[in-house]
């Protein structure tokens, strides 16, 4: 039963295959189509098309698939960002005095003389990129 069933399904793809249409329903029409029709491809594509379309029936539909599975790399591991950012400041805490452009008035604070910012305890204006993961290839050698 199971040879029937195969030998009409592969009547039926090749036929799709090599006309490029469906398979008529009765005999009759089938003979009719058959006098207009006009292959669209080769009997060797064509069964080359039956083959691979039987064996993905065959194999691909009885697999189940395993949700686990991704066939993907687990790059949480390995891709991690290893840089970190440090910054400073490339001069010096220092007392400025300059003129208001506003009042035209002399006024004094203390700021850093490479960013003139006036706060002490700020990051940096020179950020440098720490990678933990650099090579070092510099040697005393």
């Amino acid at each position: 039963m199971e040879k029937v069933e195969d030998d009409l399904l592969r009547q039926k793809l090749f036929w799709e295959a090599y006309y490029g249409v469906a398979v008529p329903a009765t005999d009759e029409d089938r003979d009719k189509a058959l006098k207009s029709l006009k292959p669209v491809t080769t009997i060797e594509k064509a069964n080359a098309i039956v083959h691979r379309k039987l064996w993905e029936i065959r194999n691909i539909k009885k697999e189940e698939t395993d949700p686990q599975l991704t066939l993907k790399p687990d790059l949480s591991k390995t891709c991690t960002k290893t840089k970190t950012f440090k910054y400073h400041h490339t001069g010096v805490w220092m007392h400025f005095e300059f003129k208001d452009k506003d009042s035209g008035k002399i006024k004094s604070e203390d700021g850093w003389s490479c960013c003139m910012n006036i706060d002490k305890e700020s990051d940096g204006c020179v950020k440098t990129v720490v990678d933990k993961e650099r090579w070092i290839l510099s040697s005393y050698t």
